[in-house]
């Protein structure tokens, strides 16, 4: 898997859901998330089938809640070069990909579900904080990941 920052969209495998839940209806995409986040749920993170899968999940129910726009604003994902204008187009159907990649009204036990399962995967001494060969790029992913949570904490209604 090929990462090029700490934020949780910006790796390969990121791309990868975005492209196969922009192909998804509603529904489908709830189905989706839904047993992502059950699969770290009912397991241990070595045996979760992708625990990248439920922090990229958990990123985008954040993004359909208020405030969630801040998870999107991040600094150096795809597209932060300008070299040329094929790159530009490239990047407009990779934010196209991520757009489409949302699901609009995620459910409260959706919503809890995301929480419970980010909090799973990003435990201190778990395989992901594990991962990071630099201190500063841990650190920076810990703050995506406390702004993630912190959406998905203050969504009115979550149960």
């Amino acid at each position: 898997m090929g990462t090029w920052g700490p934020h949780p969209f910006e790796n390969d495998h990121a791309w990868d859901l975005f492209a196969e839940l922009a192909e998804l209806n509603d529904g489908q995409k709830a189905d989706r998330l839904r047993e992502i986040f059950e699969d770290v749920i009912a397991t241990s993170v070595d045996k979760a089938s992708w625990p990248v899968d439920a922090m990229v999940g958990a990123g985008l129910i954040a993004l359909a809640l208020p405030g969630g726009a801040v998870v999107a604003e991040y600094g150096t994902g795809a597209g932060e070069d300008d070299e040329d204008e094929d790159e530009d187009e490239d990047e407009d159907e990779d934010e196209d990909d991520w757009r489409s990649a949302v699901l609009p009204a995620p459910s409260p036990e959706l919503i809890l579900s995301a929480l419970r399962a980010l909090r799973i995967v990003t435990a201190p001494g778990g395989w992901w904080q594990s991962s990071w060969f630099l201190d500063e790029d841990r650190a920076a992913a810990l703050g995506y990941v406390d702004l993630i949570a912190d959406v998905l904490q203050s969504a009115p209604d979550r149960r």
